[in-house]
């Protein structure tokens, strides 16, 4: 939808942040419950934002080495583009929701990952570790390479390029 909005290449970093020129430019969050009777989902809250331009006084000192916007001042930016930026969040979304158990858009997903081959930090069962991701499984996993050879496959967590 970013691209398709404004023309200028999004990355995934896994899970669910998109990246424009290596800092962070949108957030997904979800929050779901499960029908224990059915087994299945009951509901999905989803909420996305999307970095278009700065705050007036610039992204504080904690977020600026990692945060950045599609575009650096009002003048730079369409002004039609928040709108036609939600109808091409909403079209995708509804596209890409309908394919959900055929797993059609992993392919696309592992193709934007800003991940692939690069060394991350994150938390395994509560103790720091590192390593290189080699892909995403098909299950939407991060699979990671760790130092002794061995590979884990995250299913959900905070990871961070480098090291910590």
């Amino acid at each position: 939808a970013v691209e398709h909005a404004t023309g200028r290449p999004a990355g995934i970093k896994w899970v669910n942040d998109l990246y424009y020129r290596e800092k962070k430019i949108c957030g997904i969050l979800t929050e779901a419950s499960m029908d224990l009777e059915g087994g299945g989902l009951a509901y999905a809250v989803v909420g996305i934002g999307i970095n278009v331009l700065p705050p007036p006084e610039g992204f504080p000192a904690e977020l600026r080495d990692r945060a950045t916007a599609l575009y650096d001042t009002p003048g730079d930016c369409p002004p039609e583009l928040r709108s036609r930026l939600a109808a091409a969040l909403l079209n995708s979304f509804w596209t890409l929701y309908r394919r959900l158990p055929d797993r059609a858009f992993l392919a696309d997903y592992r193709r934007r990952s800003i991940l692939t081959g690069r060394e991350i930090s994150f938390l395994l069962r509560g103790e720091p570790c590192r390593g290189v991701v080699r892909t995403i499984d098909d299950e939407a996993r991060l699979v990671v390479r760790l130092p002794d050879g061995r590979e884990e496959r995250l299913l959900s967590g905070e990871v961070t390029i480098g090291r910590l």
